[in-house]
């Protein structure tokens, strides 16, 4: 009956606005978090891997080192437990200075399963007001996330009409209410961001569809989630499309940031925050130009076309991005920055 996002749907004509293609639908949040931290894709790992549970063992280059080494405070937020996905350990190995996990905090405001997002909300706004420094603030929110079990929210703002049964009308139901308190805190914070004397830069994007299979079935998507892999590139590219806004008072105004896989998120932030980069991201920045999208699913070239294959005038440049990840996650990272004197 109403529109469960306003604040997205706002954010994405009047700021800079694209779409996003993480590797995962469904779950496996870390494995879009460490396409957007490092840069690396997933497309070069064995399906199925989790890298921050089997890789990240030793200190590696990411967004978080980058900001630290131009002076910022580097924090990661995620109120969930501090163990899942490994993150207590990864995001040291990935220069974050400080990590604050529901373990921290002395209340938990939950619904249903999970913490809510306001109390993301709270320890952004916290970390920010506590030092006058610069800051890179990463945050993950959890509330969001499924199983979509009926009932999670006593009272529910959504309401909707169409061709559904009862299971997946409340499967539906929880997960738009969800997202709506999502898209609630997404507007307080950028209301608490423009009314600051500092420059902000607040980048917001999903990390994977949910998978709501009664409610995709029933509307007719898809028969089932595992026919997701049958589809063709075009169809397929529905199930890992996300949006993306990024909300500026350095760079105010509409911009169209077009389409991209979420390993190219690094040098936009970069860019938006005239944050100087890396040989590796000056790099990305070139696939970019020739592969927007170039995940284990998908694969879409610069005129926006999608392809089942990679095209070959195009794989000498997928090789040299595969040499260069498996450098530095597994050798002796040669496109590292030479040190600096002094």
């Amino acid at each position: 009956d109403e529109d469960p996002l306003p604040n997205l749907h706002r954010l994405q004509r009047e700021a800079a606005a694209g779409t996003l293609y993480p590797p995962v639908f469904g779950g496996g949040t870390a494995n879009t978090e460490f396409e957007f931290l490092t840069g690396h894709s997933m497309r070069f790992l064995p399906p199925g891997s989790v890298p921050y549970q089997q890789y990240l063992r030793k200190k590696q280059r990411s967004l978080a080192s980058i900001f630290a080494a131009e002076g910022y405070r580097t924090e990661a937020a995620h109120i969930y437990h501090r163990w899942f996905w490994e993150r207590d350990q990864v995001y040291e190995h990935l220069g974050f200075q400080r990590f604050t996990s529901m373990e921290q905090l002395d209340g938990v405001e939950r619904h249903g399963w999970y913490p809510a997002d306001a109390m993301l909300t709270r320890e952004i706004v916290k970390a920010i007001e506590a030092d006058s420094a610069p800051l890179f603030m990463f945050g993950v929110g959890v509330e969001g996330h499924g199983p979509y079990e009926p009932n999670r929210y006593p009272e529910t703002a959504v309401r909707f009409t169409g061709p559904l049964d009862d299971a997946a009308r409340s499967e539906l139901t929880t997960y738009a209410q969800a997202v709506n308190h999502a898209d609630r805190e997404l507007g307080l914070l950028v209301d608490y961001l423009a009314k600051r004397d500092r420059p902000a830069v607040l980048v917001f994007f999903g990390d994977h569809l949910p998978s709501l299979p009664l409610s995709l079935r029933q509307t007719g998507v898809v028969d089932s989630i595992e026919g997701i892999g049958r589809l063709d590139a075009e169809r397929r590219a529905f199930f890992f499309q996300v949006p993306l806004v990024v909300w500026s008072n350095v760079k105010p105004g509409a911009r169209d940031l077009g389409s991209m896989s979420s390993s190219f998120l690094g040098p936009l932030v970069l860019d938006e925050t005239g944050t100087k980069g890396t040989p590796y991201m000056d790099f990305l920045r070139e696939v970019r130009r020739q592969l927007p999208v170039l995940s284990p699913n998908l694969v879409s070239d610069a005129d926006g076309a999608w392809h089942e294959t990679l095209p070959a005038e195009l794989r000498a440049l997928e090789d040299a991005w595969w040499t260069l990840e498996y450098d530095a996650l597994f050798g002796d990272d040669f496109a590292a920055p030479a040190p600096t004197e002094g």
